[in-house]
């Protein structure tokens, strides 16, 4: 039922695909306790879940993220990802399609339970005429309503990627502002960003960042570059002929520009599988959509000498201004960077 007060614009099987799948994952949460106690339990998974604790403990004593329920329990999933993300756009713009549910507010996506349901919504939306992609999230937040798991879509990562995205989804139970999704999630990937220096400096001494960790910021820098190149495109006069070749020309510059810049990365691969895959602008603005602010708030984490609550506080003042006040607000931020 308290699912179900977060319906908005969508239709009723939406939500009740939507409240099955919540329920599934709170009657299947075991605590974390239990399963590392279990004499069954993989040493690998016991692995993964010894540090997902610990980083689970930093989070609260170090970082001063909130200290409830949430990721002291574990679910098994028996699938590779938790939901399915839909992201749709016109096929000559970079705003992504907006669902709006009441609290949360307006989404720039739709998540489902099911792969399959996932991609059928997807093909409703490819039949208007739009640009489309559907990502398998391995975690999400339910903002502090109800005691969120780990996932075993989570411990398949490496420490810096698990850590990361644990800190990721508490930043959204500490700042959330409802209806504006590149906000809180740039905020939470700065919060997860600082907080993992943070946890690797404590554990690792002296060592460096993982590497893929400047690959990644690399990898989304030039996604970021090339959709500022459609941008112009898309607010240019060109016919729709000349636009639609265009369009083709930049998203394969934007595939040999990585292919040359990052020849020599172990996960070389991934990326360019990302690449070759319904490469669009439902696809690029689901990246924007999560790092398009970070270093706005890299800059405001700054100007608060890196004291987090002091950060925290900062956002959400801004957080509080209108969105067009907001986005001024954030770009004046951005412009410190530079």
């Amino acid at each position: 039922m308290a699912l179900l007060a977060l319906a908005g614009c969508a239709a009723p099987g939406y939500y009740a695909q939507a409240v099955h799948g919540q329920i599934s994952l709170m009657l299947a949460r075991q605590p974390v306790a239990e399963v590392l106690a279990a004499p069954e339990t993989a040493e690998e998974t016991r692995r993964a879940l010894t540090l997902a604790s610990d980083a689970r403990n930093f989070a609260h004593r170090e970082l001063g993220l909130p200290d409830n329920g949430s990721y002291r329990s574990y679910v098994d999933l028996r699938r590779p990802h938790v939901v399915w993300n839909v992201f749709a756009a016109p096929p000559y713009s970079l705003e992504l399609r907006s669902s709006c549910f009441l609290l949360v507010g307006c989404l720039t996506y739709r998540g489902y339970f099911s792969e399959v349901a996932a991609r059928r919504h997807a093909e409703r939306l490819r039949a208007r005429g739009e640009d489309v992609f559907v990502g398998g999230v391995s975690a999400y937040s339910t903002l502090g309503w109800f005691a969120d798991p780990l996932l075993s879509s989570m411990l398949r990562w490496d420490e810096s990627t698990l850590v990361r995205t644990l800190f990721h989804e508490l930043a959204h139970q500490w700042l959330y502002v409802p209806g504006d999704t590149m906000f809180n999630e740039s905020f939470a990937m700065t919060v997860a960003e600082a907080g993992l220096v943070r946890w690797w400096h404590a554990r690792h001494p002296g060592a460096p960042l993982p590497e893929d960790f400047a690959h990644e910021e690399a990898f989304v820098a030039l996604v970021l570059e090339y959709r500022e190149h459609l941008s112009h495109l898309y607010s240019s006069a060109l016919p729709e002929p000349s636009r639609r070749k265009r369009k083709d020309e930049i998203l394969a510059a934007l595939r040999g520009d990585f292919a040359r810049s990052a020849r020599d990365w172990p996960e070389m691969a991934d990326y360019s599988r990302w690449l070759e895959q319904d490469l669009n602008n439902a696809k690029l603005a689901s990246v924007a959509a999560y790092h398009v602010w970070v270093p706005s708030f890299r800059a405001l984490l700054a100007r608060s000498q890196g004291d987090l609550s002091r950060f925290r506080d900062a956002a959400a003042d801004i957080g509080t201004l209108p969105p067009a006040a907001r986005e001024n607000a954030l770009r004046a931020l951005a412009a410190e960077l530079r």
